[in-house]
């Protein structure tokens, strides 16, 4: 028993060594990458698309849009639409950006405990071992 003991404890460390590797690997260093470029991408998509608006605006192409429309007092509604649509964009992929670092720091947790419990296993296989003489 105590044989078999020892070679799931081994079996349980190889198992949690490779999720360690994988998570340290791939999965936290991902979830850091799409956070990064998440707030990234909102800060850009703020600052441009809130460019874009104003351009139309100073240019006077929306003014025109609405004046041949009939009512261009629309002009400032439809702008002011258009703002708040950005900064609704703009918080949603922020938003993902933060729960994407969440993940990665979870991950980060689950990795380090994987860790001391591979410590563990050896520890606990190899004193196993010194008490049934393997």
């Amino acid at each position: 028993m105590d044989v078999e003991h020892n070679a799931l404890l081994q079996e349980i460390g190889r198992g949690d060594a490779v999720a360690i590797a994988n998570l340290r690997t791939t999965g936290i260093p991902r979830h850091v990458g799409m956070a990064a470029a998440a707030k990234v991408l909102a800060q850009d998509i703020t600052k441009a698309s809130l460019a874009h608006i104003e351009t139309q605006r100073t240019d006077g192409a929306l003014r025109k849009r609405f004046d041949e429309a009939a009512d261009g007092s629309l002009e400032d509604v439809v702008v002011e639409l258009l703002r708040e649509t950005v900064a609704l964009i703009a918080g949603r992929i922020r938003a993902r950006g933060e729960a994407w670092l969440d993940d990665s720091l979870r991950m980060e947790g689950k990795a380090i405990a994987l860790e001391e419990r591979v410590i563990r296993l050896v520890s606990a296989a190899s004193e196993n071992g010194k008490e049934t003489g393997s």
